[in-house]
């Protein structure tokens, strides 16, 4: 499969535009290329977007850049943050994505990736349909590895997913898909095809950054690359990968990590109230007693206790490897541990997958596991339900204006359907943890123009704003004691 990754991820390389807004969030990502997939299942890439000319056949569909609308993008001044909000364009499906990261440390280690493609020949229909990919990555323990799969997750599952689903499709597009035994096409359901690929392009990843720059280090006998190779392989990564199809409206999720994904659905009540139904898409991957290699994990005291991960490499690599590198290339001492006579790997970034389908009105949340420890799942789709109820999509960016006297929102005044007890109440003990370490109790503002941000204050006390600004005046390494690293990205499906 790395090979795989590497012919695809390889050909299907288009130039990435970056929109840094304050500083440092770092790079959202968004496709300018264009690519097809032939009958053989390669890749082309068209550069039309330079103005050189494009020849297209019957089967080629153009995949064109992510139709980003017009930007707003005066957010929060903090050096440690960065935020912007988009409408989309096109035939997505999608009406607008807000997203934002804050770190609690001096570097970024969280980083979103954006990209919009028009594809046909590799759906079981044979019919054109638009992929928009957002992903999210929350690195631990440095942020090398979290900033190297955000540049290439998007294009090398995409490429994946053209490379191998072609054979879906038969040369007379007016022929039924069929995936009887006798047929000369796939006998695997689409779906689960889908599902393989998605999977198997987040293994080959791994291993072509834990792995195989290692072994190009080693061919070179020098010590620089191997440290570089070491500084990505060593740090860890959670990664989100939502995959939208516009015309069957059925949205995927991967996930590798303890990050989360969460769908607030808007719902009419009897009384003609509105209120929103939460629908929790993905497990947290974090480290249980009956999970495999759970006590080998634990020794090693990651920063974030996870069962699954990109990067990690001392759970991933040989002992002879890590004593290679000790010894010859400045690296650590082996990982040796004491509960197990298994070798690695102990640990593996292949993600679990579900699928929902899309609703008018629909919106997604991929959040960081910074953004839980503040705030429950119905408390953010309550909040993002006011959001969106009040108009804030088209509020101007007079926040400070509206923080002059904001109206305070308590956890049971959320437009959510079917609260647990403890949310109604407003509970401390409703399984967050950072309200309870700040001594202070629950309770919202909605004031901000811009959704991502709209959680973060939440997630940062709220109506409290000596709270948040204390917080936020925090520089690292203390600030790590009392906030966490929190971002949050957020897609509007259409009406």
């Amino acid at each position: 499969m790395s090979k795989l990754f590497w012919r695809a991820s390889g050909l299907f390389r288009p130039p990435v535009a970056s929109l840094t807004v304050l500083g440092v969030l770092g790079t959202i990502y968004h496709a300018t290329g264009v690519a097809h997939a032939d009958n053989n299942g390669a890749l082309e890439e068209n550069s039309a977007y330079l103005g050189v000319s494009q020849t297209t056949s019957r089967r080629r569909k153009p995949i064109e850049p992510f139709p980003l609308g017009k930007n707003r993008d005066v957010i929060w001044t903090h050096p440690q943050a960065s935020a912007f909000s988009a409408t989309v364009e096109g035939d997505t499906g999608i009406a607008r994505i807000d997203s934002l990261a804050l770190s609690n440390k001096g570097w970024m280690e969280d980083f979103v990736a954006l990209k919009s493609v028009s594809v046909s020949g590799v759906t079981k229909d044979a019919l054109s349909t638009n992929w928009s990919l957002v992903s999210l990555t929350n690195g631990f323990g440095g942020s090398s590895m979290s900033l190297e799969l955000s540049k290439m997750i998007n294009d090398a599952v995409l490429g994946g997913l053209i490379s191998n689903l072609h054979e879906y499709v038969k040369p007379n597009s007016e022929t039924e898909f069929t995936d009887i035994e006798t047929s000369p096409y796939p006998t695997e359901p689409y779906e689960e095809a889908v599902n393989r690929v998605i999977k198997g392009y987040f293994v080959a990843i791994d291993t072509a950054l834990t792995e195989d720059f290692l072994k190009e280090a080693f061919s070179s006998g020098k010590k620089t690359p191997a440290i570089r190779s070491q500084s990505v392989a060593l740090s860890g990564c959670s990664a989100l990968l939502s995959l939208y199809d516009s015309s069957t409206k059925e949205l995927r999720i991967a996930l590798t990590g303890d990050s989360r994904a969460i769908l607030g659905r808007p719902l009419k009540n009897k009384d003609g109230c509105k209120s929103y139904e939460v629908h929790v898409l993905t497990a947290d991957q974090t480290i249980l007693p009956s999970a495999p290699h759970a006590s080998v994990i634990s020794q090693a005291k990651l920063p974030h206790p996870v069962s699954r991960a990109f990067g990690v490499a001392s759970l991933k690599w040989g002992r002879e490897i890590q004593q290679r590198l000790h010894e010859e290339y400045l690296g650590d001492r082996p990982f040796l541990p004491t509960t197990t006579t298994t070798e690695p790997p102990y640990i593996t970034a292949e993600p679990e997958i579900t699928s929902i389908s899309i609703k008018p009105g629909d919106f997604l949340v991929l959040g960081s596991a910074g953004l839980w420890k503040s705030l429950t799942n119905e408390e953010i789709v309550g909040l993002l339900g006011v959001w969106v109820d009040r108009g804030m999509i088209n509020a101007d960016t007079n926040v400070v204006g509206r923080l002059s006297s904001p109206e305070v929102l308590n956890p049971r005044d959320l437009p959510v359907a079917g609260r647990s007890a403890k949310v109604v109440q407003g509970d401390s003990d409703d399984g967050t943890t950072m309200y309870r370490r700040w001594r202070t109790k629950k309770q919202f503002v909605c004031v901000d123009h811009n959704a991502a941000l709209h959680l973060a204050r939440n997630a940062l006390g709220g109506a409290n704003q000596d709270l948040t600004a204390a917080l936020l005046s925090m520089s690292p390494p203390r600030a790590a004691w009392f906030r966490d690293n929190i971002s949050a990205t957020i897609v509007f499906f259409d009406d």
